[in-house]
């Protein structure tokens, strides 16, 4: 197996509309953005882009939008990890990261909560 070396991953934000929905139009503008500025890779949705307030649904759109948009120019990886729910964490990552696999991710990324979170 080679390395995954995917040189500057950008992280876009999470943009919102004035009725706090996320704004997928923005968002896959966003993703231009990146893509035209160096972006070699994405993350998403990243704590920086405020996935700790997004839905799983949510979430799974911003991913289907981004895979979507980027279409195969540079490797999408999966911010599958939530912090703060306890014992439930690793088996909900697993649902997470597993359905992003079926949605062509090329990566997931599992944060270890810090131990005052554990």
């Amino acid at each position: 197996m080679s390395p995954f070396l995917p040189g500057l991953v950008h992280t876009p934000a999470t943009p919102f509309t004035p009725g706090r929905e996320t704004d997928f139009d923005l968002y896959a503008k966003l993703i231009e953005f990146h893509l035209r500025h160096g972006a070699e890779c994405l993350a998403l949705p990243m704590h920086a882009g405020e996935s700790v307030s997004l839905s799983d649904e949510e979430q799974r759109a911003m991913f289907g939008l981004a895979v979507r948009q980027v279409k195969g120019r540079v490797p999408v990886i999966a911010h599958v990890e939530r912090f703060g729910h306890g014992h439930r964490r690793g088996p909900r990552a697993l649902r997470r990261g597993v359905g992003r696999r079926r949605r062509r991710r090329d990566h997931a990324l599992l944060l270890t909560p810090p131990p005052a979170m554990g």
